[in-house]
């Protein structure tokens, strides 16, 4: 139609040939520089704002743009100046055309192409320009430009690192623009998203930047729309930023308006309110009103959601310990539909299953189809959604034994990567359900001497490890003596049954451990708690005492 009639009219005016040119023709450099900047914003942003991708398009932009950008050089250094970068060719409004348009249609972002080379060149040498000219920047014109750096991935570069900066610096000095909330709430995703992928990123005016915009926000919070909403709660969470107000705000406008919220927006709300400190008072009455009707929302239209998507739902709401039993039974009828036509990733796996089994919510059918497919992916399953996911069956009470055989082998594998929590985690799931696996406690065993770990173990981890190993029936003389040093060392951290089920295991087990036994009288669980120990023949003749399980 039109629009590719004219596409094909600017590619041949840029390139200097015909509309009949081969797509893979190379373009004269000398032949390049036919539209201004101006004109080359305008026409990426018409294409980018009509949702028309045009790789060949947007290549020969590049290819113009970087000349102008650079001089015809093709590249900048961090260290020229402004006067031989093109910053006179580029206004405010142009840069942030620009890069908003690349980042809208997604141009060569996953590739190390020539093409994606040459526009991560362009975007560097028009952050470079932007820091020049940021104060003729105005809030929106800012917020779409580090949006865009954000959204491409570009904002590792020192350049861009350097944008950032000197944006803070403007924002903090010119809070006051910021009055609408599209604009507040891209550039709080921005800065969210280049600090959660660069922490290093971090400087001291970034919290500053979330301060005022989080103030600005709660002025203008009626006229947020849901995907707003979602992004500057998500934004906060993200950087760690506190902010009571903001929170309560979003609570009491997005409970209006949580029909209006995507699958994904919804997702991503309820898990910012999950991971952000624990609500109290006035603010937790709030944040169970929304949790309730966003509840009742997702379950009217349970079939739109991803399986991620479902999944971090269901851990966001086992994790702000907020029952929705309806909201389970829908997701996981949903999900056991939706096994059999969609792949679900490890990831999205062990958490739905950690998020039933924590929760205490029985979904036997769920499960069963889950097992089927973790089975045939488990060869891509890593170490901690290994450990989630045998650890989910078991606390669920699920029998999965031909899941537990495929775990075994891969996890043997995979050992060396196991954390303690996963090993000590993995070793407790077997145990429990009495599932032999004698090769993998042997690996578990060997991995955890070798990398010196128990030293890493928790009160907790120690104490399920021996239970799990003398439980099981297999003998790890070395494991239980590393474990009773690392025990000896931390021993006033256990708790009373993590210290009964320690001296039950190498009681049982016939294990000396004399001084973990003497530091175990001594321990401050002991002192504190004398009327719930029980005297026991010790193994060896000697009389100490633990703790009722």
């Amino acid at each position: 139609g039109l629009w590719n009639l004219l596409e094909r009219n600017i590619i041949s005016t840029i390139t200097a040939t015909t509309a009949k040119e081969e797509d893979n023709a190379k373009i004269p450099p000398s032949m390049v520089q036919q539209f201004s900047s101006q004109d080359s914003a305008n026409i990426l942003w018409s294409f980018a704002k009509l949702g028309r991708k045009s790789d060949r398009l947007f290549d020969v932009m590049t290819d113009q743009l970087l000349s102008l950008a650079t001089k015809g050089r093709g590249s900048v250094a961090a260290d020229d100046d402004a006067s031989i970068i093109g910053e006179e060719s580029f206004n405010s409004q142009d840069i942030a055309k620009i890069v908003w348009s690349y980042a809208k249609v997604d141009h060569h972002n996953d590739s190390s192409s020539s093409s994606s080379k040459k526009k991560k060149l362009l975007f560097d040498a028009l952050s470079q320009i932007a820091i020049q000219e940021i104060k003729t920047f105005n809030s929106k014109e800012l917020a779409n430009m580090l949006w865009a750096y954000a959204k491409v991935g570009y904002s590792s570069t020192s350049s861009a690192k350097k944008l950032f900066d000197v944006a803070s610096e403007l924002i903090i000095l010119q809070s006051g623009q910021f009055r609408n909330s599209q604009t507040i709430a891209n550039t709080m995703w921005a800065y969210a998203k280049i600090i959660g992928d660069h922490s290093s990123s971090l400087s001291s005016y970034h919290p500053r930047v979330f301060d005022v915009l989080s103030k600005a926000a709660i002025k203008q919070i009626h006229t947020f729309n849901s995907q707003a909403l979602a992004n500057i709660v998500w934004a906060c969470t993200k950087v760690g930023h506190n902010s009571p107000e903001l929170f309560d705000a979003v609570s009491r406008e997005a409970a209006k308006k949580i029909n209006g919220f995507s699958s994904q927006s919804l997702a991503n709300m309820i898990w910012a309110y999950a991971k952000v400190i624990p609500i109290e008072g006035h603010s937790a009455n709030l944040k169970k009103q929304l949790f309730d009707a966003a509840a009742q929302s997702a379950i009217q239209r349970i079939d739109t959601f991803k399986p991620q998507e479902l999944s971090n739902m269901l851990w966001s709401y086992v994790k702000s310990g907020h029952s929705a039993p309806e909201l389970f039974d829908a997701a996981a009828l949903q999900s056991t539909r939706s096994l059999k036509k969609v792949k679900y990733s490890p990831q999205t796996i062990s958490n739905m299953v950690w998020a039933y089994a924590k929760a205490g919510h029985s979904a036997p059918e769920l499960f069963d189809s889950i097992s089927q497919v973790a089975i045939k992916q488990m060869n891509v399953f890593n170490s901690q959604t290994i450990s989630n996911t045998v650890w989910a069956y078991t606390k669920s009470g699920h029998s999965a034994p031909d899941l537990f055989d495929a775990a075994s082998q891969y996890a043997i594998e995979k050992v060396d990567t196991f954390t303690s929590q996963n090993l000590a985690n993995t070793v407790w799931a077997y145990a429990t359900v009495e599932h032999s696996a004698p090769d993998l406690f042997d690996a578990v065993s060997q991995s955890a001497i070798k990398r010196d770990l128990l030293k890493s173990f928790n009160s907790q981890a120690i104490s399920n490890t021996v239970w799990a190993y003398t439980k099981a029936g297999h003998r790890a003389p070395e494991l239980f003596d590393a474990a009773s040093q690392s025990a000896i060392e931390q021993i006033d951290g256990f708790n009373p049954q993590a210290i009964s089920n320690t001296v039950w295991a190498y009681t049982k087990a016939g294990h000396a451990a004399p001084e973990l036994f003497d530091a175990v009288i001594e321990s401050k669980a002991s002192k504190s708690h004398q009327s719930k120990l029980l005297p026991l023949n010790h193994y060896n003749g000697e009389r100490t005492k633990i703790f009722t399980s």
